[in-house]
């Protein structure tokens, strides 16, 4: 029965995404959860009904769900207001630094810097460079994409960095927002942000679009000409390129016939350099590789070029 849930066609979630201005991965866990639900509780919610019975309808009733509170859903949804008990568990579940306690002061504060996030406060008072997300209410959807795609880079081998002993002690709050920025450059103040839009690097990755690979790197340079890669910066690129070719490829229909010279790499890279460095005054590699570029800020660029067809 949960399997008839997932009749939204795979090639449509990029549309959705970007009418719902949040992340493939989330409207796709979205879709898991209710399968889940519907096999666990036998019967099928009000808006699981729908989803199953009226194909027509899934754009509006998966924004409706995704972007306002809903009484129709099930108890257990993390649609629901959340609880910031709820986000520390979860993170205590991750093999992360845990809490020693929920009558601590560092449990107490970290339980108030979360209400924050979700109240959408959080990151009011941070820099310019986080002004997407003023006054943006944070989801436990958010806060789980997030937190497991640190887990990944903190616990499994297979994913970069090579050293982890950082990533394993990182506390909550440093996750959140670091003011001193100890984890590093490349992903600024905010742990929390950086995976919430980025998946994490496996080690071992295939390059199968090096020559987009490398049009990437060139263009890159070209914004940064002293930039010299690291290994990991260039898996990250080789990531990129990956999804690069698959926005292109899957959108074609959207974009201009007689654009003829989009076909080639070397144009592609300039257009998503170009994109975003017209939306972003910096660069960064984990830029390229971000849900964001690929469902908001590149259809709205090439919509502003004038080659995006509605």
């Amino acid at each position: 029965m949960g399997d008839r849930v997932f009749c939204i066609q795979e090639n449509n979630i990029p549309k959705l995404a970007k009418k719902c201005r949040i992340s493939t991965i989330r409207i796709t866990d979205y879709l898991k959860d209710c399968s889940t639900q519907i096999y666990e509780s036998g019967s099928i919610g009000p808006i699981e009904k729908n989803l199953v019975s009226h194909p027509m309808q899934n754009f509006k009733c998966i924004i409706n769900t995704l972007t306002k509170p809903t009484q129709n859903m099930p108890q257990n949804s993390s649609i629901l207001s959340p609880n910031p008990k709820d986000f520390i568990k979860f993170w205590d579940r991750l093999g992360l630094r845990k809490h020693r306690g929920t009558g601590t002061k560092v449990y107490k504060e970290d339980e108030e810097a979360i209400t924050s996030l979700i109240k959408g406060e959080f990151f009011n008072t941070k820099g310019r460079e986080y002004s997407d997300y003023w006054d943006h209410k944070f989801t436990l959807d958010d806060w789980r994409i997030s937190t497991s795609r640190l887990a990944l880079a903190a616990t499994d081998k297979k994913y970069h960095p090579e050293n982890k002993t950082y990533l394993k002690k990182l506390p909550l709050n440093q996750f959140l927002y670091d003011d001193f920025n100890r984890s590093g450059n490349d992903v600024f103040n905010s742990r929390f942000i950086y995976h919430l839009t980025n998946e994490p690097i496996p080690k071992n990755l295939f390059d199968p679009y090096k020559t987009l690979t490398d049009s990437l790197i060139e263009e890159y340079k070209k914004h940064k000409p002293q930039w010299n890669p690291t290994t990991a910066e260039k898996k990250i690129i080789m990531a990129a390129s990956v999804k690069c070719h698959h926005f292109f490829s899957d959108n074609l229909r959207h974009i201009s016939p007689y654009e003829h010279e989009i076909q080639y790499p070397y144009k592609r890279a300039q257009i998503v350099l170009d994109a975003i460095t017209h939306k972003s005054n910096g660069i960064q590699p984990h830029y390229l590789l971000s849900d964001t570029l690929y469902t908001i800020t590149l259809p709205q660029h090439l919509e502003r070029i004038g080659i995006w067809l509605n």
